[in-house]
């Protein structure tokens, strides 16, 4: 059977007919069910929380098609929801607004770079280890020189579950991911908007589960990275093939340079 392709803006529409319908006679009939259950009534109220749920599932698979679009590597801070209600405060869906709404936001290139930054700094953040140093300072390492021994980045990742003695990796994949993508830039592989992934070992390897094969030098084929390891006492580390290169991803990591970065939109 052929089924006619339709809008995601008229498909909700339609279930917006059918919920309305559904109160409609149920209202209709409330008469004929007094002090008794009403069967209407219960059809309406299920009807109305699948249009809801409706709402909602079409309101974050848009709003992530349009992120993936224009910033993959930074969090929109609207309320969708709100934005497509209207004076009445009907429940409405239009991907029009959607897409509206990251146009306007991503029109500052600039801005949306240092944005895609301080996002992938908190999010690689939670690989370093907090430090006390001699100005009083308990936090993350500002100084880059912290974190670097010759050609490699030495950064603090948990993966061996000590009560389990097991390995245990499932909360890596967001802070490898974005650690990741600052090697890119760093490396002048991507620009901070749309910077990918590109260490597909380091994502396979987090699927191993025998630790003498897991805590064990990994080579990789990558640009500017040659080697990652992780160790059972939280220790983490990335080997560049060049000193500088280290330094680069270091610096990244912890400062916020001058951001003049050029930014194309899929």
């Amino acid at each position: 059977m052929a089924v006619r392709n339709i809008d995601v803006d008229t498909a909700y529409r339609a279930v917006v007919t059918i919920t309305t319908t559904g109160r409609t006679v149920s209202e209709a009939v409330k008469g004929e069910f007094e002090g008794s259950y009403n069967p209407f009534e219960s059809y309406s109220r299920h009807l109305e929380q699948e249009k809801i749920d409706l709402r909602k599932n079409l309101i974050e698979r848009t709003v992530e098609k349009y992120k993936s679009q224009y910033m993959p590597n930074a969090k929109p801070d609207a309320d969708f929801g709100k934005l497509m209600d209207g004076e009445a405060g009907e429940q409405d869906f239009q991907e029009g607004v959607i897409k509206a709404w990251f146009e306007k936001a991503t029109a500052d290139k600039k801005a949306l770079a240092k944005e895609s930054l301080r996002q992938l700094q908190y999010e690689a953040g939670r690989l370093l280890r907090y430090v006390h140093d001699e100005t009083g300072h308990w936090g993350k390492p500002k100084d880059p020189k912290t974190i670097i021994k010759g050609r490699f980045l030495k950064l603090h990742a948990y993966t061996w579950d000590t009560r389990w003695k097991s390995i245990s990796t499932y909360n890596l994949w967001g802070e490898l991911s974005a650690l990741d993508k600052i090697i890119s830039v760093s490396a002048e592989i991507d620009d901070l908007v749309n910077a990918q992934t590109h260490l597909g070992a380091l994502y396979e390897h987090l699927r191993v589960r025998e630790p003498s094969e897991f805590y064990k030098k990994i080579e990789v084929s990558h640009p500017t990275v040659k080697s990652f390891r992780f160790y059972k006492n939280g220790n983490f580390e990335i080997e560049f093939k060049v000193e500088g290169q280290a330094t680069k991803a270091a610096e990244l990591l912890l400062e916020e340079p001058e951001i003049q970065v050029e930014v194309s939109f899929q």
